[in-house]
């Protein structure tokens, strides 16, 4: 006789066969991460604890080993003072499409995509005008456990 081979999952599963993993009402998530929480309490007491002079303080210290010439003091100057590089530009490329996005929304400019990306899309729009158009909505909420039989699967 046979013996089933042991589960991947190994008894994560409490005894559910593996089959009852992903059906409707299984929510399956893991939870929330207990470290994730922890972190997010230290900072709030670290937060707590330090006062502005505490940090003007710090930074005076901070500030005083850069201009010694310490290396790793001036690049965590800078990075706290001014911001990595990559972010910095990252911000400002943001905040210019914002400003593009919503006078685009107040109609004061229309957007139409560069001639490469038409072309690199144009095909595709092509692909999708042959397909078959979707079935006609009949109102009725969707069964995802549901075939196209209208049997439900198990």
């Amino acid at each position: 006789m046979d013996t089933p081979a042991p589960s991947p999952l190994g008894d994560k599963l409490g005894g559910k066969p593996k089959s009852s993993l992903f059906k409707l009402g299984n929510n399956g998530g893991p939870g929330k991460n207990y470290l994730v929480s922890k972190a997010m309490r230290w900072r709030t007491v670290i937060a707590a604890c330090v006062t502005d002079a505490d940090m003007f303080e710090v930074m005076g210290a901070l500030k005083a080993k850069a201009k010694t010439g310490n290396l790793p003091a001036i690049v965590e100057f800078f990075n706290r003072t001014l911001g990595k590089p990559l972010e910095a530009d990252v911000v400002e490329r943001l905040q210019e499409v914002e400003a593009i996005l919503e006078r685009a929304v107040s109609g004061e400019v229309t957007l139409t995509p560069a001639p490469e990306a038409q072309a690199q899309t144009q095909p595709m729009l092509e692909a999708a005008d042959t397909q078959p158009s979707e079935p006609a909505d009949t109102g009725e909420p969707l069964d995802p456990l549901t075939t196209d039989e209208g049997e439900t699967e198990d």
